[in-house]
Formats: C-alpha cells, structure tokens, sequence
C-alpha cells in the first residue's frame, strides 16, 4: 500500500517493510519498504506510516458554561457528547485554566486526552456570574433645568436594592443639557464586582436655567475713561459673556469673553455705555449652555473740557477761541459783561466751530466759560467748566490838570473864565467859593474851555476847574487840581 506506482513496476515485483512496524502507539513513525524485482534486484525506499488514534476518529463537542465567581469549573461539563468518546476520556483546561475571580465571560483552552493517549483541544468560553446577573436596577424618569448636569443616580429608582458601592454614569453621549425637551439616555451600573448593567432611562429638560447660571453686573460710577465692572459669581458658570452698548450703537453686542468676575474697559467716545453680562456653562458635543443676568449696568463717559479758552480784542468786538472737543455737537458760551451780575448762557453755535466773536463795544471787564455739549439718550449733557477766559478793560488814562486857568471880572458884573483845552477830556467840572461860602462846591458843568457868570454879590469869587471824561465802564476820569482863579466884586456905593 506504501507504493503508489506499482502497476508500473514488473509484474511479480515484491514488497516488504524492512522493519516490523509498531502499531501499538498512535501517531505518524518513517518505516524503509524493500522493493524486490523478478530479476532479484531490489529497492528500499522511504515512507511515512500514520497509525490512526482516537484523536482522529473522535471530535468533542463544547458549549459555554456559567459558574458563579470563585467557584472552580468542572472542564468536563464544557463536552457536551462525553457519551460519544471512548470510556476513559479525561477532560481538563490548558494553563493557566479558568479564572473566575471577576465575572465576565473567559476563553479557555479544553484539553480531551484519549485512553490511547491522543488529544484533542479546542476553544471554550465560561461565563462567570457577577453582581449584574444578580441584581435588576429600576429606571425612573427625571427632569433637569437647561444647563444642569444631571445626576445618573436620581434616575435608579431602587438605589437601596442595589450593593454597598454600586456606581452610576450616563454613557456617551450622554445627556444634552442645552437641548430642551424628553431625551432617552442610557446609564451604565457598575457593581463592585466590577460587572455592569445598562438600562435606559428617559430625561426631560426643561425651559428654565439653572439657578446656578444667573448673576447681577455692578459698575463703578466714574465719568472718565475708565470703566471697572464686575459682577456676581454663578457658581455653575465656566466663563461669561461680556455684551456692550457704546455711544451710537443701537443694541448691545458681543463683546469680550471673560474667565472671572472682573474687567475694566478702557472707552474713548463720550457717552452712555451699557453692559450686560452672560454666564455660561460648557456641556457635551462642545455646546455650551447661556445663562441669564439679572440686570444691566450703564456708566457716562463726559465730554473733555474746552481747552485753551482765550478771550482777547478784535475787529468788531471780543474773540473767544478754544481748542475743538472731539465728539462735542455744540458749545453753549457763557458770559458775564460789564453792569452783569452773574455769568449766564449767551450764545450755542454747532461743533464744526471753535471760536465766536462777541460784537460788543463796552468797554470793562468780561468772563467767559465754553461748555462743550453733545446728546446722550435724548437729553443733552455737558463737559465739566474748568477754564474761565477774562478781558480786562482797556487802561483807563489820567487826564492832564487844567492849565492857564484865568478868572477875569469884567464891568464889575460879569466873572469871565478861560483855560486851555484838555486832550482827551469829554467836558470840565467848575467848583465855586462865593462870597460868605466857607469852601468851593460844585456849581456847573461844561463842555467848552470857557465860561461867563453874572454875578451881583460883592466880594471874592474863587474857582477850580477840573477837566474829566467818562469811561466804557460808566465811570468818570477825573483830572487834578491845577490851582485856582479868584476875581474881586467891588462894593458900589
């Protein structure tokens, strides 16, 4: 049988195996056959003799098999048609055999030894029972505010049923607490075993934010460039939105994103600047959950100051001038004139102007303030006055005294007063002492450089003349005394 070729050898050709074969062990063993042709020559070749063993007339069947932990499996109870193999068949599990300390299902390696000594091995699973085949966690229904993160455990109705150290966790994605409405969730029950469960559980979310996503904005009141705001912590905030209406804009927007509670803005354009700030809270696939704030906080930035106000003469009247205010819409000038008692409003002109003639020609002191003005939430608002521009009156000269002053009697009747004109002078002042008067006094004034009185009282006239002149401001300008003049009346008898 060991020849394959025989019907092309000789006929008469023999076969024999060199050696007896042992078939007494299972198994493949090289055996020499001796070839012998009619002639006498001969022929020894190689072949590989198979003696047949148990292994390859039996095939064990396996199934899976459950043990509770700890326990030892029996290997036998994995063969299912032990009543089929050879009496004598032992069963049991290749190294490092079955481990059972923690449930879950386990491969193992089945070794089948024959009574001829020959195997067999196959794969086999053993299932060992933990906690999760054991206990049979209940679902309830639960409702969480949007944003909230909610808690695996309130949605285990029967906890106390459950081991000490049982743990609960939603399993990804979880639970999308930035989407209202009824979402099904799957949580994952660990025991403390190790095993695990997976129920289903239905979460609502509901419209309202959690009480852990609201705060109240506060701002320092200052009317100058710097704004310090801050606001109240949300406790379940991982950062706000920072939102701001400036001067012009008609709502507020985004406008910064702030980690803490804190921020000054730096403003530069007059007016009212509102805030309003968001918490906001990071959830699952990368959304995040806005919250609400209690309140917005506005502040006023204030003109700057008209600078470099200055008030001096002109053609036609008094220049007013000042450096121009950005973001200024009007100048509202204020003034005080000579006879005022208090500075009061004057004149407003537009913002493309930064000077205004006064057309006055009184002369005396004059004071000016120019208030820079713009319109903020329909009211008007004005910068703070700091500067005051003045105009002092033009020097007020002396006159010069009266000179050649000449008091002359003539025909005993008339007294004849001359003198040279004053320059500068508007008109003279002439001071009499009569005779029986103790002093000169007042007794006429006029505008020529002369003047004639009749006179019919005897005795001593003197007189002073005084030249004058009256001033912007109302007052008069009053030359000094140059002596006197005296004329006699004679007694007639």
């Amino acid at each position: 049988d060991a020849i394959k070729n025989k019907e092309q050898l000789p006929e008469g050709t023999s076969y024999a195996f060199k050696m007896p074969i042992d078939t007494s062990v299972p198994g493949d063993q090289m055996a020499t056959v001796i070839v012998t042709y009619p002639d006498g020559s001969t022929d020894a070749v190689e072949v590989n003799i198979h003696v047949i063993s148990d292994a390859d007339i039996y095939a064990p069947e396996v199934q899976p098999i459950t043990v509770n932990k700890g326990d030892s499996p029996d290997a036998a109870e994995v063969v299912t048609n032990k009543g089929d193999l050879p009496s004598g068949t032992t069963y049991e599990f290749k190294d490092p055999g079955a481990d059972t300390s923690t449930p879950g299902s386990k491969q193992v390696v089945l070794v089948v030894t024959y009574p001829d000594g020959s195997v067999d091995e196959m794969i086999a699973m053993i299932y060992v029972t933990g906690d999760a085949d054991i206990y049979d966690p209940i679902t309830q229904p639960i409702s969480i505010d949007l944003g909230e993160t909610p808690d695996a455990a309130d949605a285990i109705a029967n906890k106390d049923e459950l081991p000490e150290g049982t743990a609960y966790e939603f399993k990804d994605p979880g639970v999308d607490e930035a989407e209202t409405g009824d979402q099904t969730a799957t949580i994952i029950v660990t025991y403390p075993d190790g095993s695990t469960d997976e129920v289903k559980v239905k979460v609502h979310v509901n419209d309202q934010l959690s009480d852990g996503l609201t705060t109240r904005i506060f701002i320092e009141p200052d009317l100058d460039t710097v704004k310090k705001i801050s606001w109240r912590v949300a406790p379940e905030a991982d950062g706000y939105y920072l939102f701001r209406q400036a001067p012009g804009e008609d709502t507020a927007t985004f406008y910064k994103v702030i980690i803490g509670t804190k921020y000054t803005d730096v403003v530069e354009v007059a007016g009212f600047y509102i805030y309003t700030v968001y918490p906001y809270k990071n959830v699952a696939n990368g959304k995040r959950i806005i919250g609400q704030c209690e309140n917005n906080a506005y502040t006023y930035r204030r003109l700057l100051s008209a600078e470099n106000l200055k008030a001096q003469r002109a053609q036609g009247g008094i220049l007013v001038s000042w450096d121009p205010v950005k973001y200024a819409e009007e100048y509202a000038i204020f003034r005080m004139a000579p006879g005022d008692e208090k500075m009061t409003l004057y004149k407003t002109i537009d913002s493309s102007k930064s000077m205004f003639l006064d057309r006055t020609n009184v002369e005396g002191y004059y004071f000016y303030r120019v208030i820079p003005r713009h319109t903020a939430m329909g009211k008007k608002y004005g910068a703070v006055s700091i500067h005051c521009a003045t105009l002092a009156p033009k020097p007020i000269l002396p006159l010069s005294p009266v000179q050649n002053f000449k008091a002359v009697n003539k025909h005993n009747l008339y007294n004849d007063l001359t003198w040279n004109k004053v320059p500068g002078a508007y008109g003279y002042l002439i001071y009499r002492q009569a005779p029986g008067e103790a002093k000169p006094t007042f007794y006429r004034g006029t505008t020529r450089n002369g003047f004639t009185e009749k006179v019919a009282v005897p005795g001593y006239y003197h007189y002073i003349v005084l030249a004058y002149r009256k001033n912007p401001d109302g007052t008069l300008t009053v030359s000094p005394q140059n002596g006197y003049a005296t004329t006699h009346i004679k007694r007639v008898s």
